[in-house]
């Protein structure tokens, strides 16, 4: 749960001219909020949908499982019960996205910020220098990450998972 609201990463971009330096930090959690807003149109049903079914499979399934087990481990289930609950703890499971987006995430913005986003020719820099006043540092446009500890700490709780 600790792991879903700390900060997962930090994305800034960049340039050859001063942008906001400071990037956008977003935990797992905040990701959520910041889904639809990714979209064209962020009322859409499809931009509605990717938000629920993140929610969904990647923050509320594991979190049931989880209290699910404790349950089963610490609390008395009655005898009638224990194979529906196995049942739904095994669904539960499989049904947990957490890692996959965890995963997923790690390797998506590894990626990004390994490649020049966007190189710029020679002429292009002077044109920049001109409109700014400034000396470009660099000849592109790059995406930096920094992961935080929300990564960290749900990758160990999600190994034994």
């Amino acid at each position: 749960f600790v792991g879903m609201h700390l900060p997962a990463a930090t994305i800034r971009l960049d340039a050859p001219v001063s942008l906001d330096r400071h990037g956008t930090t977003f935990s797992m959690w905040g990701f959520a909020w910041l889904i639809p807003h990714l979209s064209s149109r962020p009322g859409s049903f499809a931009a509605v949908f990717a938000q629920v079914t993140y929610v969904v499979f990647v923050l509320v399934t594991v979190h049931c499982h989880l209290g699910l087990l404790l349950v089963g481990w610490f609390g008395r289930v009655p005898s009638n019960l224990i194979r529906s609950t196995t049942s739904l703890a095994h669904t539960l499971f499989a049904w947990s996205a957490t890692d996959v987006a965890l995963g997923t995430m790690v390797l998506v913005l590894a990626g990004i910020s390994s490649v020049d986003s966007v190189t710029l020719s020679p002429d292009m820099l002077d044109v920049l220098a001109s409109l700014t006043g400034e000396q470009p540092a660099g000849n592109g446009v790059r995406v930096r990450v920094a992961f935080g500890a929300g990564v960290w700490v749900l990758a160990a709780g999600l190994a034994p998972h």
